[in-house]
């Protein structure tokens, strides 16, 4: 069981058709059909009832739609959260100053680090008017 095959699995759920799903997942028919499949024979149940106008899910495929629905997000969601650590700075700052630099720019260059990095964007406009 994969990320792809849960997300295939819920698009055919979504659309109660393996027909109509495969044309919005731009999958072939008989390919989302055997991944439908495999994933009933790796977990061991039916996880939708196959009729002329489509499939219904069964209560396992219920459960697992569920499931799956929640792996999703929380993917998305570590994604999401990865991300934000490579386009926001983050650790310990160290700054070399000689003694009459540290003297004039010190305080506001901590002042404008902290309101930056440690407050957020947000502090734009006070960072402006340091």
């Amino acid at each position: 069981m994969d990320i792809k095959s849960l997300r295939l699995f819920l698009g055919i759920i979504k659309h109660r058709s393996i027909t109509k799903a495969s044309k919005h997942l731009y999958i072939a028919q008989p390919a989302l059909g055997l991944y439908l499949r495999r994933l009933e024979d790796e977990i061991g149940v039916e996880l939708v009832t196959r009729h002329a106008r489509g499939v219904t899910p069964t209560a396992a495929g219920l459960k697992l739609a569920e499931h799956a629905e929640r792996l999703i997000s929380q993917m998305h969601y570590i994604k999401n959260e990865l991300q934000n650590l490579r386009d926001t700075p983050s650790g310990p700052v160290l700054v070399g100053l000689t003694h009459g630099t540290g003297q004039l720019l010190a305080a506001q260059l901590t002042k404008r680090v902290a309101l930056r990095f440690v407050y957020g964007t947000r502090s734009v406009s006070l960072l402006q008017r340091c």
